[in-house]
């Protein structure tokens, strides 16, 4: 019962958020410079709460929690829209055991990285990203780089972060438009390479804004998914279109053998008629597809990285293991403990 003790101590962890004062924020740097450092009096250790620790549920939660998973943590991360700062903390999952509290100034959080005993923070005020490495429970970045791009992903690949970039073509105010995905890589410790490099991607969105929609890492690959159109006759005066899903390998070139598409439906404005919220959940070497067909109906899980599967649906384990659920190795007897919880990534 090792993933319901781990869900109850990432349940605690919403409590010492909400309770924990306001440490000092990791300054947002100015653009003109291209990679800042910040000193080690920018950020502060949390200090005691205003407010007594009490069970979970009493405590009003000032903002909604994020919980990213990694290899050897969990991230709690919290950001809500007209609040100038942004807070990460990350959770062991050997013991459960807290990091500090860190909070960024006039960023959002992009991304969230276990290095070993370590932690790398991906941050974007909107025309930078930014990375700052922090060296075992230390509340001071080791190392932060900046560089003055807009990447549509930040996520993992191999011992490197990619930056997914997208390069539209002229005229990009047109409804349909070609793109071609490229990646930048960057270090855990904010070194960015120069330039960025083709991956063979390329796809066709079906409307302004529909192209990349989610990203999951694997062992030494990322998985991306996006919109594309579809052949797929109907009568909407929109079309119709599709989810596609491929691999971008450790070397950075996209896998074509990979390359999968999903869910021909008409197009809606944001979105496929019947399908809703599609996102990537990747575990054990294994990449599935989670959606549901409305809102509020029960969601499906399908496996399709490295290998297509077939669609799954169970409602605990697709709520909690999702992943497993679709490569056939949930078990829903230790994740019924965990959903009785009522575990959510926003309070209310």
């Amino acid at each position: 019962m090792q993933s319901v003790q781990y869900a109850t101590r990432i349940a605690a962890c919403f409590v010492v958020l909400a309770a924990c004062a306001t440490p000092t924020p990791i300054p947002r740097t100015s653009r003109a410079a291209s990679a800042p450092s910040v000193s080690g009096a920018a950020v502060a250790a949390a200090a005691p709460g205003r407010h007594a620790r009490r069970p979970l549920g009493s405590v009003p939660l000032p903002r909604p929690i994020a919980i990213v998973a990694g290899a050897r943590a969990a991230f709690a991360i919290s950001h809500v829209a007209g609040e100038r700062i942004a807070w990460v903390r990350r959770i062991e999952e050997a013991n459960g055991a807290f990091g500090p509290l860190l909070a960024f100034e006039g960023e959002n959080v992009v991304g969230a990285f276990d290095v070993g005993d370590d932690t790398s923070i991906a941050t974007s005020d909107g025309r930078r990203i930014c990375v700052a490495y922090f060296r075992g429970h230390a509340h001071v970045p080791e190392k932060r780089g900046c560089a003055e791009i807009a990447p549509s992903i930040v996520a993992r690949l191999g011992d490197r972060l990619a930056l997914v970039e997208l390069e539209i073509a002229p005229p990009a105010p047109k409804r349909r438009a070609h793109v071609d995905v490229g990646v930048r890589c960057a270090s855990f410790a904010g070194d960015f390479d120069a330039s960025t490099t083709r991956t063979g991607l390329s796809f066709d969105r079906p409307l302004l804004g529909m192209t990349i929609v989610d990203a999951a890492s694997r062992a030494g690959a990322l998985d991306l998914l996006w919109y594309e159109p579809a052949p797929k006759r109907t009568r909407s005066r929109l079309g119709s279109a599709r989810l596609g899903v491929g691999t971008i390998g450790a070397d950075g070139a996209f896998d074509t053998k990979s390359r999968r598409a999903l869910y021909d439906a008409e197009l809606e404005y944001g979105g496929l008629a019947g399908r809703r919220g599609a996102r990537l959940v990747a575990r054990d070497g294994v990449t599935a597809l989670v959606s549901s067909a409305a809102r509020g109906a029960l969601c499906e899980a399908v496996q399709v990285e490295p290998t297509l599967g077939a669609a799954a649906s169970a409602p605990v384990a697709c709520a909690i293991d999702p992943a497993g659920l679709a490569a056939g190795t949930s078990d829903e007897t230790k994740l019924a403990p965990i959903l009785a919880l009522d575990p959510r990534r926003a309070p209310g």
